[in-house]
């Protein structure tokens, strides 16, 4: 697993694992991703779903019932209907937003996709430009077991970006951080 397994432990951690590597074993990984991203928008476009998912009223048969016809009508199969089913007879069903965010963690790890956020002074041009490291920052927070998330700072670093907003495809960024100089 990535440098962020302890992150991934608990029950949405074991369900997203379990699925991940069901997917990795099936070639089924980007399927696997496009259903799980179905579900999320759905639970955030959908009051009753949501509340299905989280109601203690609501018996495990009715909720695995509901989201196997859910999962039917969405076109969603294996191995998330299973797994949907599963968690649902263990009275799991809450944690489905975390098993989708832990599994979309997951599937970054896999492809080398490291999630950054930039943050600009006044728009972005359709211009290739370098990083203006006067005013710029590079930092980073590691969770640490849980108990602490401890603060770095990269003194080391380079940049360059040509953003197109006509043709986001044809951007790209290209971004060097010299690990060793982390304060």
């Amino acid at each position: 697993m990535s440098d962020s397994s302890a992150s991934h432990a608990g029950i949405a951690g074991r369900y997203a694992t379990a699925l991940f590597e069901l997917g990795e074993e099936g070639g089924a990984l980007d399927q696997v991703e496009g259903w799980l991203g179905q579900l999320k928008e759905a639970l955030g476009a959908s009051e009753d779903l949501a509340a299905l998912i989280r109601s203690p009223i609501v018996s495990r048969e009715e909720q695995g019932t509901a989201m196997a016809a859910i999962c039917d009508k969405m076109g969603i199969g294996a191995p998330v209907k299973p797994m949907i089913g599963l968690m649902a007879s263990k009275r799991r069903l809450f944690a489905l937003p975390d098993v989708i965010n832990v599994f979309n963690q997951l599937l970054a790890d896999k492809r080398g996709i490291v999630p950054a956020e930039v943050t600009a002074a006044a728009p972005l041009s359709a211009e290739p430009w370098s990083l203006d490291k006067s005013h710029a920052a590079v930092t980073c927070s590691v969770d640490h077991l849980g108990f602490s998330a401890v603060q770095g700072v990269f003194r080391e670093f380079d940049a360059s970006v040509d953003f197109d907003p006509e043709n986001i495809e044809a951007s790209w960024v290209e971004f060097t951080i010299q690990t060793a100089s982390v304060d």
